[in-house]
């Protein structure tokens, strides 16, 4: 059997979703604990990591940031591949985790997979 590659999704939200949802929607997920979870603000991430050592890995690690247009909020999160297999996403470009992303996110959050 084949180890599952890292990968990630890409996503939109129609409007601001704060910090500590985009946190709970990661990881009731992903079913991870709080420490393997990075979420951060794309202009805040170095900062934001400036006390965690170096050697650190997160199982998923998410920065988001505003944007402009028909969308308020583009986030994107990178997960380890045993993550890939909980969501389906081991199948490449599977569907199926794009489907769960959009099914089971807050409202407004669209996820589509790279």
């Amino acid at each position: 059997m084949t180890e599952t590659r890292a990968t990630g999704y890409d996503g939109l939200s129609s409007r601001l979703v704060p910090e500590v949802e985009l946190r709970e929607f990661l990881l009731g997920c992903f079913g991870i604990a709080e420490h393997e979870l990075f979420v951060g603000h794309d202009d805040r991430v170095e900062e934001d990591l400036r006390d965690v050592p170096q050697d650190v890995v997160f199982a998923a690690f998410c920065t988001y940031r505003q944007t402009r247009g028909h969308f308020a909020m583009h986030f994107d999160v990178g997960i380890e591949g045993r993550l890939a297999d909980r969501v389906g996403r081991g199948e490449r470009g599977s569907p199926r985790a794009s489907a769960r992303t959009c099914c089971t996110a807050p409202p407004n959050l669209q996820g589509c997979g790279r």
